[in-house]
């Protein structure tokens, strides 16, 4: 079963779609107990990751997902925790990239260990799946590798 973690209003109708046109049973919530039991979790965009990354530390989901031994999946925002730093605040570190907010390009933009720009939209880190893009086709990509993913 793949868990979605619900940490607010995010956007989250088209994943839901998704994941039922592949026939996969999945659940949403904020117990940490289930997510931890889950085969795999999803960290789903959302309107802001800051907020997200206070409510999984209110939910006792920050430690949780830190130890989290399976598969697991962020898209949009979701990715950008899972990064070293989102804004120069610490995130998951699951990749070695910081997140840091372009207000003239309105976007995010990604950067490796050395301070470069990385253009890349899809990312994968062993077990970790992350899509920072909002086009459907990489979305949907990132979903069918993550959902396919075995595990260990």
């Amino acid at each position: 079963m793949i868990y979605v973690i619900n940490y607010d209003n995010g956007k989250r109708r088209n994943l839901y779609a998704k994941l039922d046109a592949l026939r996969q049973p999945f659940e949403i919530g904020t117990n940490e107990v289930l997510a931890l039991k889950a085969d795999k979790i999803i960290l789903p965009d959302t309107n802001n990751p800051f907020r997200a990354l206070r409510r999984l530390h209110m939910m006792n989901l920050h430690s949780a997902l830190r130890m989290y031994p399976r598969p697991l999946l962020g898209i949009g925002a979701g990715f950008l925790l899972m990064l070293k730093s989102c804004n120069a605040k610490p995130c998951f570190s699951f990749f070695p990239y910081d997140a840091k907010y372009s207000e003239e390009d309105d976007d995010w933009k990604i950067y490796d260990e050395s301070g470069n720009e990385i253009g890349d939209n899809y990312f994968v880190n062993g077990k970790y799946f992350g899509v920072k893009s909002k086009n459907d086709k990489e979305i949907n990509q990132a979903i069918i590798d993550f959902v396919n993913c075995e595990q260990e």
